[in-house]
């Protein structure tokens, strides 16, 4: 039996007889491949999202691939255990707080938003996984919660 670009096998015209067993081979492909597209792997253990950066303390992190791996979704929630991070005019040194594991890396710097719903800021992905806060409504001072979440695809 002859077999599509992607691997789909297909009757070719001698495969006449029992017809329908071609077609459930075909569908079978079809779901594996359709599984694998719509099914994410859904993680929320820290060390397999990735490492916790010195001063900070992960309460909660999830990440999900889809798209084998081209879609990616990243949820962060820490608390900065450190020293404060003090904010002049809303900027702060870029302060990593979180390096993403490799199946979870964005092959391009990813901007998004962090809060815990009175202070607010920019942050960064870097293509070495690391995540940095970047910018700040207030200083960030120990105890401060950090929410960040970021979906992003990947070549």
């Amino acid at each position: 039996m002859p077999d599509t670009g992607r691997g789909y096998p297909y009757p070719a015209s001698t495969d006449h007889a029992r017809l329908w067993e071609h077609v459930e081979d075909l569908a079978t492909a079809v779901d594996t491949d359709v599984d694998e597209l719509v099914t994410p792997d859904v993680t929320t253990t820290t060390a397999t999202v990735g490492t916790v950066e010195s001063g900070f303390t992960v309460l909660d992190v999830r990440a999900a691939a889809l798209l084998g791996g081209k879609l990616i979704h990243i949820d962060l929630y820490c608390d900065r255990s450190g020293a404060t991070v003090t904010a002049t005019t809303s900027n702060i040194p870029d302060t990593p707080m979180f390096q993403l594991a490799v199946a979870y890396r964005p092959d391009h710097v990813v901007s998004t938003v962090w809060s815990n719903g009175i202070t607010d800021g920019e942050a960064i992905i870097q293509t070495d996984g690391l995540v940095y806060l970047r910018t700040s409504s207030q200083s960030i001072t120990s105890g401060t919660d950090i929410r960040l979440s970021a979906t992003y695809i990947k070549a």
